[in-house]
């Protein structure tokens, strides 16, 4: 089976060859009969070596690797030449259809003393082997996982695809075959006809296509028992009828192949759709629907006759073909390289990352000169020149030069380039954008602290030991050796993996759980206690397979284990259990009040002392939304804040608001809300730490009426009255609304301190101020300026009315008979009242006025109201 004759290759090839580009590691696809000849040899050091040395090992490495390729595994191996590969299989119903090839390249550094020993070795030339291993592209080795399992995915991609078109050939040929059968069957036996019709109906049903008929003159339907399956009924179980068959589409195609039949037959014309099917199992399959209609010499229908055909299996392809061209966008989106298409030095298209790189924007580099991105004209043209030369020399263009970003910074930047047609230059080329900035910053690093890095080069983070004849021990690396305590990989060699081992009964359910099934050709991985050299337990996580590639394995022939020191995730994961429980021990018996939100703000978990803050039970407030105990001139502001925070406008916030008691009292609360967010960033839940300062609230409400309230008449003092009468005069300045404003002195209150006491001028005060609010109306504004004096606003209220107001005051005063020890105080007032005129710029101006004409009233014998 060929790869190649079930997807289209050349497009593979394509997006292989891009794969390369962008990786910069050779990639091949090679269908399954191809020779390894191509991949054998891919660099001329191969060459080489095989001149001047036997390549029977290189022979049979790359035997074993197309045998294990053809038994669908993927390998991941190391040349002589000390350069490794990654070969993927492409398995189509469990045939090898084709591979694809990644590399050679390196996961280290090139040790020069360790590749001139196997220069030596070999016969090479060392610093040809140093060079050929400095060219390969490195890729670390944590980062070897991912790219295996990308490419294993995109494999898994192509045999899906390879799958689905086999089945498909098989299925087309089926039917073609069913066909010819058909037509010989009724040339050859028109006598057989039900054994013709049911070879029909298997044809039909192999190729999911159902027929029918109608005759409009006789009203005589008919439908193939395909039909019938294809529509969901049992064959015979439905009349055939038009609304049988739409009763089986969704609503919408229902309406729209009704208006086009009906329109078919009113026209004499046919038609073809695409239908979406409908059944009651659940099911949605699409069909390919084709109406004809015949009609008499006068035009007039006569028979509407069809088929459908179910397409879902195509659909499906459709669909995943679609899969794989956002697959592709989705890489070019996210590659850590920029990529741009330039034709005449003009951007045409780049992907985000390439505009990233400069710091423009897409839209500001789109139809721009490239000259955007060079320091200076001289190195723009001469850029431009080196490129040209090698396009037209046949070549690639890949140099590193320095640029600068749009704001001015400059950045170090490798450009990969080849143009789109080698033999029109013309149509410009792809070039590969990437910032080594950083990386040659850490090439230099590097180079720096080479001697001091090497040992870690040399050793990998994961312990490997490999075991024959299922219990010596036959190769551990350093990693191991530390893991367990040995003081070298030598030292385990030839141990028994008993050793290794906390006891016996450790070694035996170990064996009989986790060893033994890879007998079925199982990879085993598990999390196991080993001990080490003294003794001590160590947490382990163990990963195993079969060296052996037979059905079933050969254990005795070998398998590798890769062994993982995991005792500080162990730590970790018991001091999260501990973490765990110390907070909901803090959670339940916090001395505030603490609760979970949801993004919609319903109560996921509380506390009690939240509970007790409202009222309710935590299993009453478990499922209520935070708004039914939230005061309703607090709600909209709780909603603003937690959206705002939910989409990160705001990190986290603190508020005072009210809060609604089951039994409908209001309670003051300070909360401080933030969002607890997962690993990745994503808001999990709003918590909420709720303080109870409903006592502050009080307090503070005490202090505010203090400030504003004289402590003697309890009346509004000097600042409460002119605040308020400030805020009247700016609405009579902006509505012209009457505004009249009253001043008011206790006559000869001096002499009342002098003969009673000041006890008694108290009293004398608080009488009066008690006297005047009774008079006055609520929305007048009245207070004690100073000593006996005291002033009022009467809003919308001439001067007339206001007049009438202070000769009320001023009997009522009179009239005041205030008993004191053995006599009786009786006292008067004068009082000056004015209206606030156009003229007023300022509430002073009325309050003088109203002052002056107070003390007319005193200059002409007290106990007087005096109006201007």
């Amino acid at each position: 089976m060929k790869l190649s004759k079930l997807v289209e290759i050349d497009k593979l090839h394509r997006l292989v060859a891009s794969f390369q580009d962008m990786l910069d590691v050779p990639c091949s696809l090679l269908d399954a009969e191809s020779t390894l000849a191509a991949v054998r040899s891919r660099n001329d050091i191969c060459a080489k070596h095989h001149a001047t040395n036997s390549n029977k090992a290189c022979l049979a490495r790359w035997e074993s690797i197309a045998k294990r390729l053809a038994k669908g595994e993927a390998v991941t191996s190391s040349c002589p030449l000390g350069l490794h590969d990654i070969a993927l299989p492409v398995m189509i119903d469990d045939h090898h259809a084709g591979s694809i090839f990644i590399g050679p390249f390196r996961t280290d550094e090139p040790d020069r003393t360790k590749l001139g020993k196997l220069a030596a070795k070999l016969h090479l030339d060392a610093d040809e082997l140093y060079a050929e291993h400095l060219a390969a592209t490195l890729i670390q080795p944590e980062k070897i996982s991912s790219l295996q399992n990308f490419m294993i995915d995109l494999a898994g991609v192509i045999t899906t695809i390879g799958q689905d078109n086999n089945r498909l050939a098989e299925a087309e040929k089926e039917l073609r075959d069913a066909s010819n059968e058909l037509e010989q069957t009724v040339a050859a036996r028109t006598q057989e006809l039900e054994e013709t019709k049911i070879r029909l109906n298997d044809a039909q049903h192999i190729g999911k296509i159902g027929n029918f008929q109608i005759d409009l003159m006789t009203d005589r339907h008919w439908w193939s028992d395909e039909l019938y399956r294809l529509l969901g009924y049992d064959p015979g179980s439905v009349e055939c009828t038009i609304d049988n068959i739409l009763a089986r589409l969704q609503p919408e195609d229902r309406r729209a192949l009704k208006s086009l039949i009906e329109k078919s037959i009113e026209n004499c014309s046919s038609f073809h759709t695409e239908l979406r099917g409908f059944r009651p199992s659940g099911k949605r399959p699409w069909f390919f629907a084709q109406f004809f209609v015949d009609c008499n010499e006068q035009g007039q229908a006569i028979q509407v006759r069809g088929a459908l055909r179910n397409i879902s299996f195509r659909k499906k392809i459709e669909q995943e073909l679609r899969h794989v061209n956002r697959l592709q966008q989705r890489i070019l989106d996210n590659t850590h390289m920029g990529i741009a298409l330039i034709r005449d030095r003009r951007f045409i298209w780049m992907n985000q990352k390439a505009a990233d790189i400069s710091k423009h924007t897409v839209d500001e580099l789109i139809n721009q000169s490239t000259r955007i991105l060079y320091i200076d004209d001289q190195q723009y043209a001469t850029m431009g020149q080196a490129s040209k030369a090698a396009f037209e020399s046949g070549q690639q263009y890949d140099a590193v030069h320095h640029f600068k970003r749009s704001d001015g910074s400059r950045f170090w930047c490798r450009t990969i380039a080849a143009p789109l047609d080698w033999d029109d230059l013309s149509q410009g080329g792809v070039w590969i954008i990437e910032d080594v900035t950083e990386r040659l910053q850490a090439e230099r690093e590097l180079m720096r602290s080479r001697h001091e890095l090497q040992s870690i080069f040399d050793n990998t983070q994961v312990g490997m030991l490999m075991l024959q004849n299922e219990r010596q021990i036959i190769r551990t690396n350093e990693r191991l050796a530390e893991i367990l305590g040995y003081p070298s990989p030598e030292s385990m060699t030839g141990l028994n993996v008993r050793e290794i081992h906390l006891s016996e009964n450790a070694f035996r359910e170990f064996g009989e759980n986790f060893y033994y099934p890879l007998r079925e050709s199982k990879q085993t991985q598990v999390e196991f206690r080993l001990r080490r050299k003294d003794g001590s337990a160590v947490w382990c996580m163990l990963s195993g397979k079969a060296l052996d590639t037979a059905t079933p394995p050969d254990l005795t022939k070998g398998v590798i284990w890769a062994i993982e020191d995991i005792s500080q995730r162990k730590r970790t994961e018991k001091a999260l259990r501990s973490s765990e429980r110390r907070f909901r021990a803090i959670f339940a018996n916090a001395g505030v009040g603490i609760c979970t939100l949801d993004r919609d703000g319903t109560i996921q978990r509380v506390n009690s002392r939240m509970a007790m803050l409202v009222g309710y039970s935590d299993y009453d407030l478990m499922g209520m939304n935070i708004s039914e105990i939230t005061h309703e001139k607090d709600q909209n502001t709780d909603k603003d804040l937690n959206s705002r925070l939910w989409i990160r406008d705001i990190p986290m916030y603190v508020r005072e608001k009210r809060y609604v008691r089951l039994d409908g009292s209001e309670v003051w609360g300070r909360v401080t809300t933030t969002i607890v967010r997962d690993d990745e960033g994503n808001p999990k839940y709003i918590l909420q730490v709720i303080e109870n300062i409903n006592e502050l609230k009080r307090l503070e409400a005490k202090l505010v009426r203090m400030a504003k309230t004289d402590a003697l008449t309890e009346v509004n003092n000097r600042f409460a009255f002119l605040e308020q009468s400030e805020h009247e005069f700016k609405r009579f300045k902006r509505y012209g609304t009457p505004y009249s404003v009253l001043m008011l002195d206790v006559d000869h209150f001096k002499s009342i301190n002098d003969t009673h006491g000041h006890q008694a001028g108290d009293c004398v005060l608080r009488e009066l101020a008690k006297t005047c609010t009774t008079i006055l109306r609520d929305t007048d504004i009245f207070g004690r300026i100073g000593g006996e004096e005291f002033a009022a606003v009467l809003v919308e209220t001439p001067l007339e009315n206001a007049y009438s107001v202070a000769e009320r005051m001023r009997l009522a005063i009179e009239d005041l008979a205030l008993p004191w020890e053995d006599a009786e105080i009786r006292f008067t007032a004068s009082i000056g009242v004015t209206e606030l005129r156009p003229e007023d710029q300022k509430l002073e101006t009325a309050q003088h006025r109203a002052d002056a004409l107070m003390y007319e009233a005193k200059a002409q014998g007290r106990n007087r109201v005096i109006k201007g």
